[in-house]
């Protein structure tokens, strides 16, 4: 059985068992009252094993189809596919564009932040394309009774910021534990990756893994999974932004580490630094004059929810 098969499966295998246990025990028992409970507890199981089957087709309605297409002068997006089974969201990014401007999520000294939707935040900062960014913490996920952050509560970054050159928390700082690189780009205009930003970085962000070093691809082993990854080539001043949808059966599983780091290599890359993944994985355009979500987020067992996140990058239209 393939697992694009198994939501859609498990369903149509409840439709038959329920069916038949309805059958069977309606059959076998004489009192009134018994069969009536029956009953209700095997049409429960029916609706059941249908909300199943649903969820199953609902899982594999994504745009799988490749596309390619200008956003702005400085932007280029395409969605295609990614390793085995993943479908992703690719924006290039022309950094050597006067117009365009880098910007991400404002911190406290200490890292601490208001988790916000990202498309909430692209809307705020009226960006032109916007993702999530660093890992953080607390997070809780036991839907509907135990979430947190919900959207305007506190959190804290893992890794730091750079914000107008002003670092706004130091990586590596949070409770002494973190170790993951940033991705920067220079007053001159350069984009890098490293574990310690330049102090001439005017933009930063800290991720956790560098999956592609030097041109040679260096991620763990994983398995398939919602990505998103930043990339850079230093000497085109390029940056690509690699948002991979996932657990969405019979549409994109994800992908690994891996797959993500030879897709972005082939593209150009020279470096590539894993963000915050999973349910946070989620890619915004705003060059319509709306913000749109051009990924499928995946959150709490539903396609298409977008979870509340600690911060986010953008670009901006500098010329406007």
């Amino acid at each position: 059985m393939k697992v694009t098969d198994q939501p859609i499966l498990f369903g149509l295998a409840g439709f038959a068992v329920c069916g038949f246990l309805i059958v069977l025990i309606r059959r076998r028992i004489a009192n009134r009252w018994t069969r009536r409970i029956s009953g209700v507890f095997g049409v429960c199981g029916l609706i059941l094993a249908a909300l199943f089957v649903t969820w199953g087709i609902w899982l594999g309605l994504g745009n799988s189809s490749p596309t390619n297409r200008t956003l702005a002068s400085n932007l280029e997006y395409e969605r295609l596919r990614v390793g085995e089974s993943g479908v992703g969201h690719l924006v290039t990014i022309d950094l050597d564009d006067p117009c365009t401007l880098l910007v991400t999520t404002e911190l406290e000294p200490s890292g601490d932040v208001q988790a916000l939707h990202t498309e909430t935040w692209a809307r705020e900062q009226n960006t032109q394309v916007a993702m999530n960014a660093s890992f953080f913490g607390p997070f809780r996920d036991f839907p509907p009774w135990d979430v947190y952050p919900q959207e305007g509560e506190l959190v804290r970054t893992l890794g730091g910021s750079v914000v107008d050159g002003n670092v706004r928390a130091m990586p590596r700082d949070w409770q002494g534990m973190w170790d993951g690189e940033n991705v920067f780009l220079t007053s001159d205009g350069v984009p890098g990756i490293a574990f310690d930003a330049p102090k001439n970085a005017i933009w930063g962000v800290s991720g956790r893994e560098r999956i592609l070093d030097d041109g040679f691809v260096t991620a763990s082993i994983s398995e398939p999974y919602p990505r998103s990854i930043v990339a850079v080539d230093a000497s085109t001043n390029t940056m690509w932004w690699l948002v991979v949808d996932g657990k969405q059966a019979g549409y994109s599983s994800g992908a690994t580490l891996k797959e993500t780091a030879e897709l972005l290599q082939q593209m150009g890359a020279t470096d590539a630094l894993e963000m915050d993944g999973g349910g946070s994985s989620i890619l915004v355009d705003g060059t319509s004059g709306s913000q749109r979500v051009l990924s499928r987020p995946f959150n709490q067992f539903m396609p298409d929810r977008s979870r509340v996140v600690a911060n986010h990058i953008g670009v901006v239209d500098g010329c406007a």
